[in-house]
């Protein structure tokens, strides 16, 4: 359907369509889900954040984990390396006591050995003298 319409010696022409005429604001149901939709966005980008927030703090907790960790193993590489290099000096100290030791077990029983070689029931009356003096 058009009509025509003259003004000021001008031809307007006006037509119609035949669809149905929308409206350009939406209604207000239109606005009251926006809001909703808003809403439930907000809230997803709350229960996002909290999550992000609580991951921030599980990483800072590793971290801090983790630099305990470095330093506790620093410290007991340095105890370790330290007794080693003191159960070494000791292991050679022992090793020369035992030396010592031994040398001196040796020793001794070669002494026992001449001890009980002698025999003073075969000594001469005049062997007898000398070896109480001296």
């Amino acid at each position: 359907m058009s009509s025509a319409t003259k003004i000021d010696n001008q031809d307007v022409l006006i037509h119609f369509d035949d669809n149905p005429f929308e409206a350009v604001t939406p209604y207000q149901e239109d606005f009251e889900d926006q809001v909703h939709e808003a809403q439930e966005q907000l809230q997803e980008l709350r229960q996002k954040q909290e999550a992000v927030e609580r991951q921030k703090i599980e990483l800072e907790d590793l971290h801090r984990k983790k630099d305990d960790f470095m330093k506790g193993r620093t410290e007991v590489s340095d105890k370790l390396s330290r007794c080693i290099t003191a159960l070494d000096r000791e292991a050679v100290e022992a090793q020369k006591k035992a030396d010592l030791y031994l040398d001196t077990k040796e020793s001794f029983e070669h002494q026992l050995k001449i001890v009980q070689a002698l025999r003073p029931e075969v000594w001469s009356r005049s062997e007898s003298v000398n070896c109480e003096m001296s």
